[in-house]
């Protein structure tokens, strides 16, 4: 694992020893503290996603993958698709044969089509405490 801190911590002294024998060398690199990991850029923290959702840590900063029904950086929207009547367009290109004596030539015509149809719009809210809406007379 690698830790991304915006300040450098002191470096860790080697020692180096002569050996006749082949010497295999490992640097011990101190613990970190937990300050270190809450300040560590794109780490999580508890309360890092709302409404369920779950965080994952990236290299500059957190992301967070949220539950069905909900969108937002921090999951914070609480969305649903709404159903409304639509119109849809299509067009179709039909051959038609058409003879001259002993020739059959085909005749391309564009159709055009109207359907209603059921399209979905989708309505975000935020789930952040807000004021409660005043009532107007």
């Amino acid at each position: 694992a690698v830790t991304v801190r915006s300040q450098p911590t002191t470096p860790v002294p080697l020692k180096n020893t002569e050996a006749p024998e082949q010497v295999h060398l490992a640097l011990q690199l101190p613990k970190n503290s937990s300050k270190d990991t809450e300040s560590t850029p794109g780490s999580c923290s508890e309360d890092a996603c709302q409404n369920g959702g779950t965080c994952v840590p990236g290299a500059d900063a957190h992301s967070c993958d949220c539950r069905p029904g909900f969108k937002g950086r921090h999951c914070e929207l609480a969305c649903e698709k709404v159903p409304r009547p639509c119109t849809r367009l299509f067009s179709e290109t039909k051959s038609f044969p058409v003879w001259e004596g002993d020739i059959c030539h085909h005749v391309y015509k564009k159709v055009y089509k109207v359907h209603q149809d059921v399209c979905f719009k989708e309505r975000c809210q935020s789930t952040s405490l807000r004021k409660p809406k005043q009532e107007t007379k």
